[in-house]
């Protein structure tokens, strides 16, 4: 009985990560990216339900930061570990990912707007025009928001050729928003995860470019 039911674990975990089998049909995950979180967030905007804007705030941002590290990190990973199907079944979704790390990056800064009862679009260009934390997060959110605008198919067509290079503008979101991190939490930690967090990207990028190189050499 536990030598079938240890079989079934491992053959359901074999599935997810080498095969990449997901149950969950990808008109789920695409609702739920651009219709469902959205809506989740602006609920929690006008109805906190008892956070505090700030623990809501903190949390959104940390979101934001996981899902635009696995965005980046997928596509050099299923490079290096293409046996791995659970990478090439993320690696499918980035679009969906993209779209709601911009979901919470919105509301991490519309959430800072209302806990300092400041007027959304004065806070932003106080944001960009002043030298420090603030101004590192409106910066990595206008990426995120032309990048998040010009990901369709509509925008491929029209920038042809600069729409890869109009989006290669996804390498500077992480340093800048780990600065951001760094700056506003002010503490050694922080800034020791940013640089090996920044770090790892860096090396996986390069590894990921050298089998490339080698397998078309």
């Amino acid at each position: 009985m536990s030598m079938n039911l240890t079989q079934q674990i491992s053959e359901v975990v074999s599935n997810i990560v080498m095969k990449g089998k997901i149950s969950i049909p990808r008109s789920y995950i695409s609702t739920i990216s651009y219709y469902i979180v959205p809506l989740t967030l602006l609920t929690l905007l006008l109805f906190p339900f008892g956070l505090s804007n700030s623990e809501i705030h903190s949390e959104l941002g940390s979101i934001a930061l996981v899902l635009v590290s696995i965005i980046l990190f997928v596509k050099p990973l299923s490079i290096l570990f293409k046996q791995i199907g659970l990478i090439r079944t993320i690696l499918s979704f980035r679009r969906q990912l993209g779209v709601a790390a911009l979901y919470f990056a919105i509301f991490h800064f519309l959430f800072f707007a209302v806990r300092f009862d400041v007027p959304v679009l004065k806070t932003f260009m106080n944001a960009i025009s002043n030298y420090g934390p603030l101004m590192f997060g409106a910066v990595a959110l206008s990426v995120m928001i032309l990048l998040g605008m010009t990901s369709n198919r509509f925008s491929t067509k029209l920038l042809k050729r600069n729409w890869k290079r109009l989006h290669r503008l996804a390498y500077i979101l992480l340093p800048v928003i780990l600065i951001h991190v760094a700056l506003v939490k002010g503490e050694r930690e922080e800034v020791i995860q940013g640089i090996v967090l920044f770090m790892t990207y860096v090396m996986v990028v390069i590894a990921a470019k050298i089998k490339v190189s080698r397998l078309h050499s």
